[in-house]
């Protein structure tokens, strides 16, 4: 592979990486960790039988 090559790979590897992790530092994954079971305004789960 030419070093252009290695060079596009490694910036979009950086570039997702650092994408990763501000998305992880500023609070949108928190959502999907947090419990809702209980907060007020919130419908119960939907559970298939």
């Amino acid at each position: 592979m030419t070093p252009g090559i290695w060079i596009a790979l490694g910036a979009l590897v950086l570039a997702l990486s650092f994408g990763a992790y501000r998305a992880r530092t500023d609070g949108r994954f928190r959502a999907a960790r947090r419990s809702t079971e209980g907060e007020p305004g919130t419908a119960p789960a939907l559970v298939d039988a």
